[in-house]
């Protein structure tokens, strides 16, 4: 078994570097953990029996795997009293019009006693080995969240027994014969471009599905579970979203391989119709760039998430006041606190804490926000005439992957790219804006020198530990 004490924390991995927590060669370990499989099931008995046998079969001891089904409406209810499986299964029902998938996975999460969370379609048969590959990545770290891959085939000529020897014999030609019915050529484009995900960017959420994932009990906890929205094609994608806010590391799994039972939602005739019904949800809750305009359209169907948590000292004078002239600015794009930061999870894309007055014009937090996004930064310093410190801007993901437990600093210049940029570029008025509020003590800073030789020795660490790194194989390089 991997020993713990070798274990690597959150607050070491820079970005979302996950090739860092491979196992050394040569290692062995000891499977331990409690494992949930959660599975939400709209579908006939045939379909969940097809996948309940390829878990009967895993690598993965049975003895700590224990499944919920999340019945979602079944016409006739799922009656798994007649399968033959290793584990416990159990069978929890809601009676839901339309779609309900992610009411379905909340529900089956809230019956989970296990301390990992590997969330499973009902139609979606995956290979021998898909739980153990997504558990030992949990020896390593605690923040990640492994997620499988998954070819689109027709399995109605394959028999039960012809899949039972198939999934035992990892016969991946057997699949193969089936002939494929879909793709997700778009995910392995971004996989090609990103080193599987190891290099850091800020929509990477976007290629996690809810197909099949693992994620702690703790973690899924703190970002608040599935959310029940009621629309295709958006609640993994909102999920996925919190998790990297979180500072989860996101990490494409190809030991996890799948096999879906048929074509894929997001397809064919369907794609348009899906994407006009989420594009309101998606405007709300995810607060960047292709998902939101320059501010959050009118009349949202759900609460809209902030571009910024902006922290107001309650020393500054007329902390009241600033706190309603940010809010008349921009709205929803932001979310006003009067008081110290803390180390909670907020769904906020960034956060800044201010200890003086400023002049907070309309559009200031979309313009912040499109700096840290187009320039893939963690923190961004803004600085004003005569290059004087204004503002301390740092990504949630960064504060919360850097956290250790203890009170937050929400402070982050070691694990993302630290940046400056002039006042103008963000709509802040230079010759109307107060000295720096610096997010890690609310400190004031009296010179540019001193942000910008933080600046420099972060950027001269990070190019050390890069040029210590080994190159990753070719076969994380390139595209598929």
């Amino acid at each position: 078994m991997l020993d713990r004490a070798g274990a690597i924390p959150r607050h070491q991995v820079p970005g979302n570097e996950w090739g860092r927590l491979r196992p050394p060669p040569g290692a062995t370990w000891t499977p331990h953990r409690r494992v949930s499989v959660c599975i939400p099931a709209r579908a006939t008995d045939q379909t969940l029996r097809r996948t309940l046998s390829a878990l009967a079969l895993q690598t993965y001891p049975a003895d700590l795997i224990e499944v919920i089904v999340a019945d979602d409406s079944s016409a006739p209810p799922l009656d798994v009293s007649e399968f033959d499986v290793p584990f416990t299964v159990t069978v929890l029902r809601q009676d839901v019009d339309g779609f309900a998938a992610g009411r379905a996975r909340a529900l089956a999460a809230s019956a989970a006693a296990g301390e990992v969370l590997v969330f499973l379609d009902v139609d979606v048969v995956p290979s021998r080995s898909v739980v153990e590959s997504y558990l030992r990545w949990f020896e390593r770290c605690d923040a990640v969240v492994p997620f499988g891959f998954l070819s689109f085939v027709d399995m109605s000529g394959m028999s039960e027994a012809e899949l039972e020897v198939a999934i035992r014999d990892h016969d991946l030609a057997a699949f193969d014969q089936l002939g494929r019915v879909d793709d997700q050529h778009w995910r392995e484009r971004t996989f090609g471009e990103t080193a599987d995900l190891q290099h850091e960017s800020s929509d990477m959420f976007r290629t996690l599905v809810g197909a099949s994932l693992a994620v702690s009990a703790e973690q899924y906890a703190s970002v608040g579970g599935f959310c029940d929205l009621g629309v295709r094609g958006i609640e993994d994608i909102e999920f996925g979203y919190r998790l990297q806010n979180n500072g989860a590391l996101l990490i494409p799994d190809r030991g996890a391989l799948h096999w879906h039972q048929g074509g894929r939602t997001m397809s064919g005739d369907r794609v348009a119709a899906i994407r006009q019904g989420r594009a309101p949800f998606a405007d709300a809750l995810l607060p960047i760039g292709r998902f939101r305009g320059a501010r959050p359209a009118a009349g949202s169907p759900v609460p809209v998430v902030p571009r910024l948590l902006v922290h107001v000292d309650p020393g500054v004078v007329g902390a009241d006041v600033l706190a309603d002239q940010i809010r008349l600015a921009d709205g929803a794009d932001v979310e006003v606190r009067i008081g110290l930061p803390d180390d909670s999870f907020v769904t906020a894309f960034a956060q800044v804490a201010l200890a003086a007055p400023i002049n907070w014009q309309p559009g200031v937090a979309a313009a912040i926000t499109r700096q840290l996004v187009e320039r893939n930064l963690g923190t961004l310093l803004i600085v004003g005439a005569a290059a004087t410190p204004v503002l301390e801007v740092v990504r949630t993901r960064a504060i919360r992957a850097e956290r250790r437990g203890d009170a937050s600093t929400l402070i982050s210049r070691k694990l993302f790219p630290v940046g400056v940029a002039d006042a103008s570029k963000v709509r802040l008025v230079p010759e109307k804006i107060g000295p720096l509020a610096s997010l890690s003590s609310l400190v004031r800073v009296q010179s540019i020198r001193q942000c910008l030789n933080g600046v420099v020795a972060v950027l001269r660490e990070r190019l050390q530990l890069a040029q210590r790194r080994p190159r990753p194989p070719e076969s994380e390089r390139s595209t598929s």
